[in-house]
This record gives structure tokens, C-alpha cells and sequence, in this order.
């Protein structure tokens, strides 16, 4: 009941507790907005659109912790249906075979592969980086469409029993700094997330920087020579299969 969330996506929890509860209306979240500005880059199949949009701040009061709470228990009667509790219940369910669409609960430490930092001190730096190139105002939505606007959700592993699973962190609903994530790779914490796919290749890509990051179209990707375009630093994440996709919706210790 007294938790401390390192991670919690308010807009789908309330999302989910209203399909268990019709009464249920999303709470008020604190709201960031900035203003909608398009810049169309090319027109050709290999353009793209740069847009700004609102972004949310996820504010956790005294309020949602009660109506986590109760989301919660209301799950509970779900359980062996479409929840799975495999930290509480007598039951030995196996993650692997979750079914996709439903809720789960493990506890367990996680970990951000370590091939993400350099994106994150990209991210980081980008402000220093539009200084140091002065900008023009006429590079203006070119640098924008490229940079100006880039982000990747944080892409988390957890080694559960036998399974690796895997999810992304929504950085407007991260109550830690970055760098302190790193704790829990041997903190164990709780984690109630959405069975989304499973995947049994023996390869899997969690992490492609042109495609999560900068965020470059299909028809761009595909008519780049993606492949000449890594580097050691700036690459996909790849990781041994089988794999089992997860939405998160909450970590908390």
C-alpha cells in the first residue's frame, strides 16, 4: 500500500481501471503544452514531418496513490484470467505464456542495456550541441526535424526465471533520474506491466536509433544504407531470444 513509484504511467492505468470500473474518469494530471509547429522536410516519399505537440508530466498525488490502490485490488479478482500475479499468488504461473493483453505482476530487478547511454548523453547534450553549431535561423526547422525534437523511451530488460522480458520507459512518467536507475540492477522492485507479444526469434532488435530515436520514416530507413550508417556507439540493441514484449505500466519499491 505505501509505495514509492520510480515509474508510473497514469495515463494508461486510469486508461485500464476504467475498463474494470466505468465510473472511473482520468484524473487531473498536471499538463505541459507547448505549441503545434509542422515543418514538412521534402516532399518526396523519403520526407518527413516534424511536428511538436503537447507532451504530459506525470504528477503522482495523494489521490492517484489511493486509486492505484484500489486498481490493484480490483485486478486481484481478475487473477488467472486477465491478471496474473506472480508475486502474491499461490499459483505458479509461467511469464512466457502470459497471454498477450493481459496484466502482470512480478518482483525482480531490471536493467538498461548499457548501449543506451550514449544515446541518453545525446539527448542530454543536445542543447549544448545547438550552441556550439549556431544555428541559423533558416537551419532552424532543418535542425529541429533532425535533433530539435528527438527522444527515446528508456528500454528496460528484466531476467525473470527463465524468460527475458522487455519494455520501455515513457520518460514523462519517470519519477528518478536517469543515471539512478542504475540501482536496480540489484534493488528488486515490483512491476505491473501489459503482456504485449511473444517472441521467439533467436535475435531479437529491442533498439534501432534511426527508428526510436531520430525517428526517421520506413521510406527513409529504407532507402538509406542503414547499415553503413552505425557505429559502435550508435547501434541497434540486440538481444538472445525468446523475448516477452511488455507495456509497463507501473515500477515501484
Amino acid at each position: 500500500m505505501f509505495r514509492s513509484f520510480i515509474y508510473v504511467n497514469t495515463e494508461k492505468v486510469y486508461e485500464y481501471y476504467s475498463l474494470l470500473d466505468p465510473s472511473i474518469k482520468e484524473k487531473a494530471i498536471s499538463k505541459e503544452k507547448s505549441t503545434t509547429n509542422k515543418a514538412e522536410i521534402s516532399k518526396s516519399p523519403i520526407g518527413f514531418e516534424h511536428s511538436k505537440t503537447e507532451t504530459m508530466k506525470s504528477e503522482v498525488s495523494q489521490y492517484f496513490l489511493l486509486d492505484y490502490n484500489n486498481f490493484e485490488r480490483a485486478l486481484t479478482k481478475l487473477n488467472g484470467e486477465n491478471y496474473f500475479d506472480l508475486v502474491d499468488s499461490d499459483n505458479d504461473y509461467d511469464i512466457s505464456t502470459i497471454p498477450q493483453s493481459s496484466i502482470g505482476k512480478i518482483q525482480n530487478n531490471f536493467c538498461v542495456p548499457e548501449e543506451f547511454d550514449y544515446i541518453e548523453l545525446t539527448n542530454l547534450f543536445k542543447p549544448l550541441l545547438k550552441q556550439s553549431l549556431n544555428i541559423e535561423e533558416s537551419e532552424q526547422e532543418l535542425y529541429d526535424a533532425f535533433l530539435g525534437d528527438t527522444k527515446a523511451d528508456i528500454p528496460i530488460l528484466i531476467k525473470h526465471e527463465d524468460s527475458t522480458v522487455f519494455g520501455t520507459l515513457d520518460t514523462r512518467y519517470l519519477n528518478e533520474p536517469y543515471n539512478q536507475l542504475e540501482e536496480y540492477t540489484t534493488d528488486e522492485v515490483t512491476i505491473l506491466f501489459k503482456a504485449v507479444s511473444h517472441n521467439s526469434s533467436d535475435k531479437i532488435k529491442i533498439f534501432d536509433p534511426f527508428k526510436d530515436f531520430i525517428k526517421f520514416n520506413r521510406a527513409m530507413r529504407r532507402s538509406m544504407d542503414i547499415e553503413s550508417s552505425y557505429t559502435k556507439e550508435f547501434s541497434p540493441i540486440i538481444v538472445d531470444g525468446p523475448v516477452v514484449k511488455v507495456e509497463i505500466l507501473a515500477i515501484y519499491k
